[in-house]
């Protein structure tokens, strides 16, 4: 059990200096992934993961990714006993600059009553030489 500590000063002039406790927020996950397929173009690596928060069910994650010489790279997802998210597609692609590597990625999710959720990310990678 854990208590914040601290003082608050309220804007109407009082002071708040006593917490209810509450257990701290936990998640054990375990999961493996494997390359059932993997040459010098091509690369299909698989996953699964089992996630057990201590404040919520259970769920699993399954994923999966197809790479075409380590530049092209399209990916899935399925995500069972979860309230919202449910799957996932995606692709990418990596790109070398001047000085680093670039990695554009974009996918689509479904979130159940939100609709589909769009996630566009641009990594710069610095490398030492």
């Amino acid at each position: 059990q854990l208590t914040p500590t601290g003082t608050i000063n309220q804007t109407n002039g009082d002071t708040l200096n006593s917490y209810q406790r509450f257990p701290p927020p936990t998640l054990f996950r375990i999961g493996f992934a494997i390359e059932p397929w993997m040459n010098a173009n091509n690369r299909i690596t698989t996953s699964v993961q089992l996630n057990s928060p201590n404040d919520n069910a259970e769920f699993l994650n399954f994923g999966a990714e197809y790479a075409y010489k380590e530049f092209l790279f399209f990916r899935s997802g399925y995500k069972i006993n979860v309230d919202a998210e449910s799957f996932s597609f995606g692709a990418g692609f990596k790109v070398p600059v001047s000085f680093a590597k670039a990695n554009f990625d974009y996918s689509i999710s479904k979130f159940g009553d939100l609709g589909y959720a769009q996630r566009i990310s641009l990594n710069i990678l610095f490398a030492k030489k």
